[in-house]
């Protein structure tokens, strides 16, 4: 039998595996939630400590605490499923955002596992794949441990994956669900070298919507070292700073901060700039000077630097 097909007949199991314990009644779950006319089977002494809104919906007042059957309309299944996996303990420890894995783990993500090329034969690496194949745009699936290449889509697809995850630990008041969202910005925030301007401006425009500060700040302070590597005039640069400047969908202050930023660091060079050429001047005044023994000006740019102070504290205030 070959790679290809051992591993499919574990995704088959993995399958069969995944579709319990809550699509069906287990160890005397005495709760369903109903989520795209899917059955999700639940213990409600669980969901009540985890979360104070099923608290209300299964000890309350509502109709839902006699009937324990609780329909969520306009959310996604494998959200709700994923949110219950971290509710249950035990659990948590196996949970695996499922955008992150490989197309044969799950059919539905946009990461293709990549295939060995006529060189993996002689290959001794992980998966015997030759380094042609592994590149810097291959990601490791944690389920399989086979690697798959990273697309815009299957990154797209994450990237909504968490803003959903992220809406129903607001939702429903599961503030483990949302730990583990920002946790998961927060390491690929951490981890942007080699990085699309693409991609990073996505993750920017998510860290901002959801309100991850930090996060928000190593992509703002990354975007920032990439423009200072092109040179003035680069159409790279051109476009980066057209697009952070233009984009809609990061907040106000955000962008604010961002071009604040970025004029401390242009300021910060004209001043360099500034001294340099003060210095180069008073050396060629005393050299001419000094023959007659005269005093040499000083360069007269004390209304430019006051000038560029100002900008300072104008652009301090805008990183505030």
């Amino acid at each position: 039998m070959s790679k290809e097909e051992l591993a499919a007949k574990e995704v088959i199991g993995d399958v069969e595996q995944e579709k319990g314990p809550f699509s069906k009644a287990w160890q005397s779950s005495d709760a369903v939630l109903v989520v795209e006319e899917k059955e999700l089977h639940v213990h409600s002494m669980i969901l009540s400590l985890a979360s104070p809104y099923f608290d209300k919906m299964f000890n309350g007042s509502f109709k839902e605490s006699q009937t324990k059957r609780v329909t969520l309309e306009g959310k996604s299944y494998e959200s709700v499923e994923q949110m219950i996996t971290i509710i249950y303990p035990n659990m948590d420890s196996k949970f695996e955002f499922k955008t992150k894995l490989c197309n044969v783990c799950y059919p539905k993500a946009g990461n293709k596992r990549i295939s060995p090329c006529g060189d993996c034969s002689e290959a001794k690496g992980i998966n015997s794949l030759c380094t042609r194949c592994v590149t810097s745009q291959a990601e490791l699936c944690p389920k399989c441990k086979n690697y798959y290449k990273k697309a815009d889509e299957g990154r797209s697809q994450h990237f909504e994956s968490l803003r959903s995850l992220f809406k129903l630990s607001e939702e429903y008041m599961v503030p483990t669900l949302s730990s583990i969202v920002e946790n998961e910005v927060l390491s690929m925030s951490k981890s942007l070298e080699g990085s699309s301007n693409e991609y990073v401006m996505e993750l920017l425009e998510l860290a901002d919507g959801l309100n991850f500060k930090e996060s928000t700040d190593l992509c703002i302070k990354f975007l920032i070292s990439r423009i200072n590597t092109y040179a003035f005039g680069d159409a790279k640069r051109e476009t980066l700073l057209r697009d952070l400047i233009k984009h809609e969908k990061i907040m106000f202050k955000t962008r604010n901060k961002l071009l604040g930023m970025m004029a401390q660091k242009k300021i910060g060079e004209v001043e360099e700039k500034m001294r340099q050429q003060l210095e180069n001047e008073n050396k060629r005044h005393r050299t001419s000077y000094s023959k007659c023994d005269h005093s040499y000006p000083v360069w007269p740019c004390q209304s430019v630097t006051k000038v560029l102070s100002d900008l300072t504290m104008l652009a301090k205030d805008m990183t505030a």
